[in-house]
């Protein structure tokens, strides 16, 4: 008896792509702060990922984050050298350009890493 030949199996179905929020990276107060660290000029870049940021020794770890628009608005438990606070933060992304919105105030940096055009 000849062999019978498989049916072909179908393909995967994709996987769904989780979206990438378009706040993570890294970002800097300057373009001097994305520089080497020799030309930073006392600037610290932040590194920013889904779910924390870090810049220089001030951690905040997010959660209960939440996409209205452009803006992502998330709970935000941040530590600095044995100081502890909470806060609300809304982050918005124009382009190269965040803003980060909390208790402490507005701030706004430029993403590093990338080249115009």
């Amino acid at each position: 008896a000849a062999p019978v030949a498989a049916a072909p199996m179908p393909a995967p179905a994709p996987v769904p792509r989780v979206e990438r929020a378009e706040y993570v990276g890294t970002w800097g107060p300057t373009e001097a702060a994305c520089g080497r660290r020799s030309r930073r000029r006392g600037y610290i870049p932040a590194t920013i990922t889904p779910d924390r940021a870090s810049a220089g020794r001030t951690i905040c770890s997010f959660h209960d984050g939440r996409r209205t628009g452009n803006a992502w608005v998330m709970a935000a438990d941040c530590a600095d050298r044995g100081r502890r606070w909470s806060s609300q933060v809304r982050l918005v992304v124009d382009g190269d350009r965040l803003t980060w919105t909390s208790g402490k105030g507005t701030a706004s940096y430029v993403r590093c890493g990338r080249r115009a055009g």
